[in-house]
Order: structure tokens, then sequence, then C-alpha cells
């Protein structure tokens, strides 16, 4: 097995300590079966995306790897596979992951540097889901995954969140 250890800690790597030892395994088996020039990854799975640049990195492959944007539904969800698991009410309110990562990019881009207030902020957005547990919501730097309290001037910030709506688990974040 192969494992990117600090990344994989953090946000998913909490409350599944052994998924992304499992990806990088089976990616790095793909790598070398197929060689590609280029490996697309999506936003959605940011913290994938930066285990898998970071692997490739590390074991000197020639793959670049590509950040796709998160695609939504219109009603602003980020799709998932997931989403068909959800019922009426959980799809609905499962709304309230955008609209937290919505509120909180706006904080930022205001100029807001209290990670902790923006954190808050955004929070008090997800606490409207009645039927959602949320796992987290982090404020972290986009490259190394490292939380960040304090914000400045062109910090690469990520905030990403993970929130489950009955048995169904859903991830969301914005950069």
């Amino acid at each position: 097995s192969v494992a990117v250890r600090a990344l994989s800690q953090p946000l998913c790597g909490r409350t599944r300590p052994t998924h992304f030892g499992g990806v990088c395994t089976v990616v790095l088996k793909l790598l070398n079966s197929v060689m590609p020039n280029v490996m697309y990854l999506g936003q959605k799975d940011y913290q994938q995306f930066r285990v898998l640049s970071q692997l490739v990195k590390d074991l000197d492959f020639p793959t670049k790897v590509r950040l796709c944007p998160i695609v939504r539904e219109p009603d602003g969800l980020a799709m998932s596979s997931r989403n068909i698991f959800l019922t009426s009410i959980e799809r609905t309110e499962a709304l309230v992951l955008s609209r937290a990562l919505r509120t909180a990019r706006r904080l930022v881009k205001a100029g807001a540097c209290d990670g902790t207030r923006i954190r808050k902020t955004a929070l008090s957005a997800l606490n409207k889901a009645s039927h959602g547990r949320l796992d987290y919501l982090e404020i972290v730097h986009d490259d190394t995954l490292e939380p960040m309290v304090k914000l400045a001037p062109g910090d690469r910030v990520l905030i990403a969140v993970a929130m489950s709506f009955g048995k169904t688990r859903l991830i969301d974040n914005c950069l």
C-alpha cells in the first residue's frame, strides 16, 4: 500500500483514516498501467486532488494533474452520485452546504481575516439543517491543508465542509 500521510490526515481523513491509503494504492496501480500524460480530478474531492498530486510528485510520475471545477445542480448542490440517496427533505436541507460556503467566501473576498469568525458565520448557516450531522467545516491552506486562523491578503484558502444527511455523507468546498 502507499500513503501520503500528512495530506491524508486532516478533513475527511479524521473520520476515514484508511480511505486515502486505498485511493493512493489503486491510483498508483492505474498510473503504472496506463502512464497517462494528464490526470483530471474534480475539485469537489479537493483533498483527494491534493493527496494524488503529492503522490505523483513524490514518485516522480511524468503525469500532470489538473483540477476540474465543481459541477453543481441548478440550485447549487454539488453534483454527486450520492445525491440520489437523499430524501426530498434531506435534499432540500443539503443546500445549506453551498450556502454556507458562499457566505464564507463572500466574507473572505470582502477582506475578513479572522478564520474563527468566518467559520462561526458559516456554521450558523449549516445549523439550519435539522436533519444534517456536521462532520467538519474547516478553513485550511489550499496546498498544505493546515488550518488557517488568521488570513492575509494573497493567502490561498480552501473552505471545506462534510455533512451527513441520513446515511448519505456529502462534501463540498470552495477555493
